[in-house]
């Protein structure tokens, strides 16, 4: 891309005297890529092209806007498979899509102007960005020691700019200009505004046959709405090196259908470390009343298994006689649910309730050894009361509330003394916790809520899925739902850089945001994708670039 290293500055993060990397590009450059869309992915190799080969632009399409007689220098052969490469059919449906979550997000062309800023005189950049039409194809390239930006003009911009550009010192034969740099800066960045079939057309880069590549690329690239890629070296300054071992970043798909690529490293698996697996519970994420949940499987639940079970019979043996053996008991009836569970678990929020899943090979049994195991609690809970009021009183309400033909049972907890103040919400209006429960092969196992309304939402929850759990086989590695408005987001925010957070507040919010689900599977040992989708972006958003002082 153009990037800020055009205008000879030196990158900070540099020691004296190191001479800087060809194509790194400092942090604070990255957003070349990302504030276009993500834009930062998905192979853009042509069917039938490999990596490294090259791809000829056409002649034909290369004189358009050029007067007759006037011989082009050759274009550049565009690499299948480039440093950097943006292509981004309409960036304003994703600035529309960002002002829906963001509040500061900033628009296409008030980023393209602070961007150009770097390297061309401020009153020039601003000129360029306020002429680029944000609902046409932007579209940028850097391979080697090229680098081509190519970018629609608005109709009405057009006569204005062309009346700029004819003011600056000319190069080549057929209309390009030599734009001047920032104070300081020394590298050469030309530009050719031209009339196109499709409408006017403004190119930027380093030399003249760059410029005549530029109407090439998104013929090339332009697969999907959004197409890019990134090798790790353009997308991080030197000092951050071999903090991620990723090596290059893909994105394909359009503004609410995103898949993200990455390959890291040879010998480097981002989901060793974690233990993560696939076996995502994907389906129980996506009922519209979550605000927020995830789901994986963990691929040490066998040895956590053991190891729980023997620390559990460990405790037993240092237990006098007398409650020995309703201990024994009740760890065997445990036992028997940890023994069902396959390593699959979720947790979510919604509605003010807790929402949580494991799986197990068979859902039956292991709703059958829930029931089991909570009937010995409340049993031995109750011999307990006999001798003091402090105990809690549990009880147990078997097919408390019915849902698409599936039996929810409730466990109430009563009598819960010193609950956290942030939890306080999670009882009821007597100070009651609830923990609701159903097992079904629909779900691949055992999910519930806990809350002061559980049966209740656990059976609204049951009634708003869409489809099964897929079998382990299918699942992807992991799966994210999230639906937080702007001004949850905005909280959360300012939680981070260090402001108050209510946290018990936090069981009021509903799922008021648009809905997005994230899955990342595993596609080869060092190669992972995320799937991200989300909900149409809005077609139109007006564009204001602030005026400049």
């Amino acid at each position: 891309m153009l990037t800020r290293t055009w205008r000879g500055e030196r990158d900070p993060s540099l020691a004296p005297g190191e001479a800087p990397r060809r194509g790194s590009v400092p942090r604070s450059c990255a957003r070349l890529l990302l504030a276009a869309s993500l834009a930062l992915g998905a192979g853009a190799c042509k069917k039938g092209q490999g990596p490294g080969s090259a791809i000829p632009s056409a002649d034909q399409s290369a004189r358009q806007g050029t007067p007759q007689g006037v011989r082009l220098p050759d274009p550049l052969p565009l690499p299948a498979e480039p440093d950097t490469l943006m292509h981004v059919q309409a960036p304003h449906r994703i600035a529309a899509a960002a002002h829906n979550l963001l509040p500061n997000a900033i628009d296409p062309n008030a980023w393209l102007a602070m961007e150009l800023g770097f390297f061309v005189e401020r009153s020039r950049a601003d000129a360029i960005a306020r002429a680029v039409d944000a609902a046409g194809p932007w579209d940028g390239v850097e391979f080697g020691e090229a680098a081509i930006f190519h970018l629609p003009i608005t109709p009405a911009a057009y006569a204005s700019l062309s009346s700029s550009l004819a003011e600056l010192p000319p190069e080549g034969e057929f209309g390009a200009v030599r734009l001047p740099g920032p104070p300081g800066g020394q590298a050469q960045i030309l530009a050719w505004l031209r009339e196109t079939s499709d409408g006017p057309r403004i190119t930027l880069a380093r030399s003249l046959p760059g410029l005549v590549s530029g109407i090439e690329l998104a013929s090339t690239y332009g697969r999907a709405p959004i197409v890019g890629t990134a090798t790790v070296e353009r997308l991080r300054p030197p000092s951050e090196a071999g903090e991620l071992p990723l090596e290059r970043v893909w994105v394909e798909g359009e503004v609410d259908d995103l898949k993200l690529r990455m390959q890291f490293e040879a010998g480097f698996d981002p989901l060793a470390e974690a233990e993560l697996g696939a076996g995502a519970m994907t389906p129980l994420l996506r009922e519209r009343s979550t605000l927020i949940g995830a789901s994986s499987r963990y691929m040490g639940y066998s040895r956590a298994v053991s190891r729980v079970i023997s620390q559990i019979q460990s405790q037993i043996d240092d237990l006098p006689f007398l409650v020995k053996g309703f201990a024994t008991d009740l760890a065997a009836r445990f036992n028997a649910i940890l023994r069902g569970w396959d390593g699959r678990v979720l947790v979510a929020f919604a509605d003010g309730h807790m929402r949580w899943g494991y799986g197990a090979e068979d859902p039956k049994k292991a709703g059958v050894a829930v029931l089991h195991f909570v009937r010995g609690v409340t049993d031995g809970i109750s011999l307990v009361r006999n001798f003091s009021s402090d105990v809690p009183d549990v009880r147990l309400k078997k097919n408390a509330a019915s849902a698409g033909g599936i039996e929810v049972h409730r466990i109430d907890l009563r009598g819960v003394k010193g609950m956290a103040r942030e939890l306080e919400p999670m009882l009821d209006d007597h100070g009651a916790l609830h923990v609701a429960f159903a097992a079904d092969a629909r779900f691949a196992g055992v999910i519930g809520t806990v809350g002061p309304r559980a049966d209740a939402e656990l059976a609204r929850w049951i009634e708003g899925l869409e489809g099964s759990v897929p079998p382990i086989s299918d699942a992807p590695e992991g799966a994210l739902h999230v639906a937080l408005s702007r001004a949850q987001l905005e909280t959360l925010a300012q939680a981070a850089m260090g402001g108050a957070l209510d946290f018990a507040s936090l069981w009021t919010w509903k799922a008021e945001g648009p809905p997005f689900d994230i899955e990342l599977r595993r596609e080869s040992a060092n190669v992972m994708t995320a799937r991200i989708q989300g909900p149409p972006a809005p077609r139109e958003m007006q564009v204001v670039l602030p005026a400049q002082k």
